[in-house]
């Protein structure tokens, strides 16, 4: 026991704080496409060779589509049995057109298409894992006005899908349309909100909602 100036007496006890072990975290990677393989008769997700330092896409990564790339058509293979696969966003950063096709997956983190070209998806179908946004966000020139076009069925699987685009081809390509508003015309952002309902698609009859970008 130590004793102050004053003559009172101190503890002496020593404070240790504790450590306290948390769960890890891994934050999804980028798989970047490459098709290095594709002009060998090969252009599927599982062959390592077609991605950047040959890493094939894992649960929950996002995929990249470039324009560095040998092959603009890329094919799921990846088993759907027992689950499909999970990818994290799909993105096309450059201004080229993109044909994806193959088996169902599972998609968590919306597309981002920045190409202003026309990009093709034709899975076997996908299926939201959670809550997310497809964006167009260029707008091509010109009267022929090109857009990511989806040819696959999407299920909601109780989750919320919002649609936004400088052009009406992403809402169009999807389902059937209502409009609010006046068409703004070539070169100009939307300036209104659009529901799209949907008709042929495996969403229970759910709505799909258009957001335009504004100004």
């Amino acid at each position: 026991m130590k004793w102050n100036t004053k003559g009172r007496r101190v503890s002496s006890a020593i404070f240790r704080p504790l450590l306290e072990v948390l769960e890890s975290r891994i934050a999804p990677a980028v798989a970047v496409w490459t098709g290095a393989d594709a002009p060998f008769g090969n252009n599927n997700w599982s062959d390592s060779g077609n991605w950047v330092s040959g890493y094939v896409p894992h649960v929950g990564d996002d995929v990249a589509f470039p324009a560095s790339a040998f092959s603009y058509k890329s094919n799921n293979d990846f088993a759907t049995s027992p689950n499909p696969a999970v990818i994290g966003n799909i993105h096309f950063p450059d201004p080229v057109a993109y044909t994806l096709t193959g088996n169902a997956l599972i998609l968590n983190g919306g597309i981002t298409d920045d190409s202003g070209a026309n990009n093709f998806i034709q899975f076997a179908g996908i299926t939201l894992g959670f809550s997310q946004t497809f964006v167009e966000t260029v707008s091509g020139p010109g009267s022929v006005r090109p857009g990511l076009v989806i040819n696959s069925p999407i299920d909601l699987n109780g989750n919320v899908l919002a649609l936004e685009s400088f052009d009406y081809n992403l809402a169009n390509e999807i389902g059937e349309h209502s409009d609010r508003g006046d068409h703004p015309g070539n070169h100009q952002r939307q300036r209104r909100d659009r529901q799209v309902r949907n008709r042929g698609l495996a969403t229970g009859g759910r709505q799909f909602l258009y957001r335009p970008h504004r100004d």
